[in-house]
């Protein structure tokens, strides 16, 4: 489902689902996108396809949630995680310059990760497309963060496109700041940081937000799109392993 008004972009929500389960999702998309913070779009674009072939199965990243005193404290912390991932820090600047000065734009941006260099593609953003859950971890993901107060939907949506991302070679590591002005929850995730969410990375109110690809200096850019967009891919397993701490906590495990 992809909800718009005009050139902005209101709401967007998709998985992979039994024949059995379409009709109470595409609703559930329906009156999402009807009833978002961001207002009432002009037009929604439903799209219900069948997934021919069969899909990569995956297990999901775990998850961290890093304390913070603030947006100031969330930013250095943004910078720590990237810098820890191998990031530069011109890419790291060009990131922050995308991601926190501007919102309301569908799609995500590759970046090299030393030059920090928009990667040239056919579209300036496109979408992580085509994922999901097995019914089975889907249950057990609900549960398990159920048990830990992390039963927002918004951070299951999130840690399936993470995983999934993370699953590309090519791909270093992701940082995400929801533009929706009630949510002030970003993350920064990858293969080996795990899906690490980040409190107060922006003010309350603040309708800046986006997401950017840290991508590796080789890359055959047209093999990657395909596969974030095209190949069908579900979390069939699920990390169990669910951390609260500070940021110094967070690198001593991280380096241990």
């Amino acid at each position: 489902m992809r909800a718009a008004d005009g050139q902005r972009h209101i709401s967007g929500a998709e998985g992979i689902y039994d024949d059995g389960q379409v009709y109470e999702h595409a609703i559930r998309f329906i009156q999402r996108a009807m009833g978002h913070e961001r207002g009432l779009p002009g037009e929604i674009h439903l799209s219900i396809e069948k997934i021919e072939g069969k899909p990569i199965f995956i297990k999901s990243l775990p998850v961290w949630t890093c304390s913070s005193e603030g947006v100031e404290c969330s930013r250095g912390n943004v910078r720590l995680l990237l810098d820890m991932a191998g990031v530069s820090h011109f890419a790291i600047e060009k990131a922050e310059a995308l991601v926190f000065t501007t919102g309301g734009k569908a799609g995500a941006f590759m970046l090299d990760i030393c030059s920090g260099q928009g990667l040239e593609t056919k579209k300036k953003t496109f979408r992580v497309s085509r994922m999901g859950f097995q019914a089975e971890a889907s249950l057990r993901l609900d549960k398990l963060l159920s048990s830990y107060g992390l039963s927002h939907y918004r951070i299951k949506e999130a840690l399936v496109l993470a995983s999934k991302v993370a699953f590309a070679d090519e791909v270093l590591c992701e940082l995400c700041v929801s533009d929706d002005p009630s949510y002030t929850t970003g993350y920064v995730a990858s293969r080996r940081l795990g899906y690490v969410r980040i409190p107060h990375i922006k003010a309350l109110g603040s309708a800046v937000g986006g997401r950017v690809f840290f991508i590796k200096p080789t890359v055959n850019l047209e093999r990657l799109v395909n596969y974030l967009e095209s190949v069908p891919v579900l979390i069939n397993e699920i990390s169990e392993n669910v951390y609260f701490g500070d940021i110094n906590e967070f690198a001593s495990a991280y380096n241990s």
